[in-house]
């Protein structure tokens, strides 16, 4: 059974899949997602019946995106996946917006453009095509254009309003994934003390 963890946003979402259902958790959170994540944990193990003993793979968002958000969800997936003695994927904050869109039905090629604050935006083109999520370029980072400013917009004017954690469940078992540590496409803001 995946476990998939999302907290690189302003939001707290977390699902189980076990081959067949997938039950999801989702929690509108701009600041306090090491607060809430596991009270949610615990809400959707309650909701699926399932334990924590049940989980046999673990998958994170791993950015872009909110810097202290990835940590959490990081932390989080590494710790339980030690603890459980199971292996942790990242997922990219990008492959997971298209594979959203890929569940909500859209098929082709799709641009998934995010919000990177200071007037830029991350953006990544994906084909979607039977079920899958294929990446047609690097992820990269890009000033921001007026029509393309929200978070999850796509470039074919198809917007969602947040990422689904079912995706994080679906990449993982398709094994599109990448290593379980940050990923950054831009360089951080802070710089070592001279």
């Amino acid at each position: 059974m995946i476990l998939a963890i999302d907290t690189c946003q302003d939001q707290c979402a977390l699902a189980l899949f076990d081959g067949y259902k997938t039950f999801e958790v989702q929690e509108v959170v701009k600041t306090g997602q090491a607060e809430r994540l596991f009270p949610l944990l615990t809400q959707l193990l309650e909701k699926s019946k399932y334990s924590l003993s049940d989980v046999t793979e673990i998958g994170v968002t791993v950015g872009p995106g909110n810097f202290t958000g990835i940590r959490i969800g990081l932390c989080a997936a590494l710790g339980l996946g030690t603890s459980l003695g199971v292996p942790v994927f990242g997922v990219t904050t990008l492959a997971a917006w298209a594979q959203t869109a890929q569940l909500l039905d859209r098929r082709g090629r799709i641009r998934v453009i995010l919000d990177a604050r200071k007037n830029q935006q991350y953006h990544q083109t994906f084909n979607l095509r039977a079920g899958k999520v294929q990446a047609l370029t690097a992820p990269d980072v890009e000033p921001q254009t007026p029509d393309s400013d929200a978070i999850g917009s796509f470039s074919q004017d198809l917007a969602i309003a947040a990422l689904s954690a079912k995706a994080i469940c679906r990449l993982v078992a398709d094994k599109n994934t990448v290593p379980a540590e940050p990923f950054y496409i831009r360089a951080p803001d802070a710089v070592p003390a001279a």
